[in-house]
């Protein structure tokens, strides 16, 4: 894989808030020392997040907005951590079996295009919205219903006069939890559809099912079971499956 930090050094401090019992505010910065791979000089800037946390009887809510420096996590190979954004979450309870949860987030990364291109790294200005929206429901007196949408786009802008890329992700999920006698199950069922200006592969449909179980069979000896299964489709024509299935036990001596 290839990644563009090389090295980097950062120092910081956080402080949490409590305005009320039910209200918290919470900021937290740093200043980061970085190189980036080819180049000879460190650069220097700041990471930082502020936020506030409401906290209800019936749910809460929650609002993020952060910047995070290129040198932030210095390991990982996607751009996305040399991010700035806003995020906002919240879940309520509607009844008392029922509570509905959703979430917003907008970005921007790649804050520095010309330093990065400077040092040879060829990462593309992106910007991007993504949203998510869901209702969870008590079935029984064991077992929970789980139904979740998520939608969102993302445009890059290479630097170097290239084609941007769109692309918009759709994705809806159903998860199943249950206990069951002596045995506790989940089971989950996911489609995704992507479209992107890149490629037709580029564009592609994704079904995932997956599921797993642990059943106690006495105080000292449990078995357990787990299995996935995903196949895609692009427009190209192509696509694969994959699937993968295990288990075990575990014996307490």
């Amino acid at each position: 894989f290839s990644y563009s930090i090389a090295a980097s050094d950062q120092a910081g401090g956080g402080v949490r808030y409590a305005v009320t019992p039910s209200i918290q505010m919470i900021a937290d910065g740093s200043v980061v020392w970085y190189r980036r791979v080819g180049a000879t000089t460190r650069e220097r800037d700041g990471s930082g997040l502020v936020g506030v946390h409401w906290l209800h009887s019936r749910g809460w809510v929650q609002v993020n907005a952060s910047r995070f420096s290129p040198g932030e996590s210095p390991t990982l190979n996607s751009p996305l951590p040399d991010r700035a954004g806003q995020f906002a979450a919240g879940e309520f309870d509607l009844l008392k079996r029922l509570r509905v949860f959703g979430g917003w987030e907008a970005f921007r990364s790649n804050l520095d295009p010309s330093a990065a291109l400077a040092a040879g790294s060829l990462v593309p200005l992106s910007n991007g919205q993504r949203q998510f929206a869901g209702v969870r429901a008590q079935v029984g007196g064991r077992s929970t219903l789980t139904l979740r949408v998520e939608a969102g786009d993302r445009m890059s802008k290479y630097v170097t006069g290239r084609q941007d890329i769109e692309s918009d992700t759709g994705v809806w999920s159903a998860d199943w939890q249950a206990a069951i006698g002596r045995m506790n199950g989940f089971l989950r069922v996911a489609e995704r559809n992507n479209v992107t200006s890149a490629s037709r592969a580029g564009s592609y449909e994704q079904r995932d099912v997956g599921g797993q179980f642990f059943l106690r069979l006495s105080t000292s000896a449990q078995v357990f079971g787990l299995a996935t299964a995903t196949h895609t489709t692009d427009e190209a024509g192509g696509g694969n499956t994959f699937w993968q299935a295990g288990g075990g036990s575990q014996l307490q001596v």
